[in-house]
């Protein structure tokens, strides 16, 4: 080992047994200041590019911490790559070249952030891993073991855990709290059982990286349908009681239109158009869009506030109730 890689490893390890936030903030810094060229003008020069996603964000807030990644790539089994959705800048990987840890595969959709990372790789002739600009939502997976993602809520999100749940039981995943509500959505999916956490070195919307195991369910877990959906043309009718009614009736929301919003103790679907609430436990179920008249299918396309009730679809607007056949 190198004398940059003794240093560095020993202030890792103290830096674990002090929990000192600042410190930590420091020691990226320290870190990306040796692995990279200006890496802060190379940020500041995506960031006004539009053609991708979270180019808005400061990099520590985009990052994973280096002491994190250290903690994940020593709980793997010896000889374990972890393949790293969403990276960045591939902190993960150039961290494990430095150090002869496991090998970190690093996978970005930026392609300027993967042109830049590799740049950096070959100028330290760093040649274990690597980065890959990979678009998870259309373009196939690597399979692996173990994987590791820090990113919101999203179509490319979905994506993956479709692809865990139908290709690689067994595997471990290892998740960071991105917005705050991602371990709780996880949670009500069948496939992913909680094997252990591991404590996060930088505060985030849950203090604890959450290890799950890619398992079989003969069950389905509450939020199954949902990720197996996403992308497909459908109608969710979720129920609710109209007050104006005095009764239940089903609203219909769109597959474009839909979210899922989360607070302690359960989930809600929200239709985003009308900025509009509703509780799941009340009832729901998935249908076609197809299974609807080309005027329902208008309405439910356009975002309006639609309902069945008693066999008739009622559009609401501004208080007022009109039939739509």
């Amino acid at each position: 080992m190198n004398k940059n890689a003794v240093v560095f490893r020993k202030k890792l390890e103290e830096l674990l047994k002090l929990k000192n936030t600042e410190k930590v903030i420091e020691f990226n810094q320290e870190l990306d200041d040796f692995f990279f060229e200006s890496l802060e003008d190379e940020h500041k020069a995506i960031h006004h590019d539009s053609e991708f996603s979270y180019t808005d964000i400061e990099i520590n807030a985009l990052s994973t911490p280096y002491t994190d990644y250290y903690r994940i790539l020593n709980d793997l089994n010896p000889g374990e790559p972890l393949v790293d959705i969403g990276s960045g800048y591939g902190r993960g990987t150039f961290l494990s070249n430095l150090l002869n840890l496991n090998e970190c595969i690093s996978i970005e959709l930026s392609e300027k952030r993967v042109y830049f990372a590799q740049t950096q790789m070959n100028r330290l002739n760093y040649n274990r891993g690597g980065h890959q600009c990979l678009d998870i939502s259309c373009e196939p997976i690597p399979f692996a073991s173990s994987y590791y993602l820090y990113f919101p809520r999203c179509f490319a999100l979905y994506k993956f855990l479709l692809f865990l749940r139908m290709s690689v039981v067994g595997a471990k995943v290892y998740v960071s709290e991105s917005h705050g509500d991602i371990i709780q959505f996880l949670s009500y999916l069948s496939f992913l059982r909680l094997d252990s956490k591991i404590e996060c070195t930088l505060p985030r919307h849950n203090k604890y990286i959450h290890k799950y195991e890619v398992v079989r369910s003969e069950e389905e877990g509450e939020l199954d349908w949902f990720i197996e959906s996403m992308g497909e043309e459908f109608v969710l009718l979720v129920n609710d009681f109209h007050l104006l009614l005095k009764k239940e009736v089903s609203y219909l929301i769109y597959s474009r239109h839909l979210d899922l919003e989360f607070n302690e103790s359960e989930y809600l679907f929200a239709l985003k158009t009308k900025r509009r609430l509703f509780k799941a436990k009340l009832g729901h179920k998935v249908q076609p869009m197809s299974d609807f008249s080309d005027s329902v299918q208008k309405e439910i396309e356009a975002g309006e506030k639609i309902f069945l009730c008693d066999d008739e679809f009622i559009v609401e607007k501004n208080n007022k109730l009109t039939l739509c056949k």
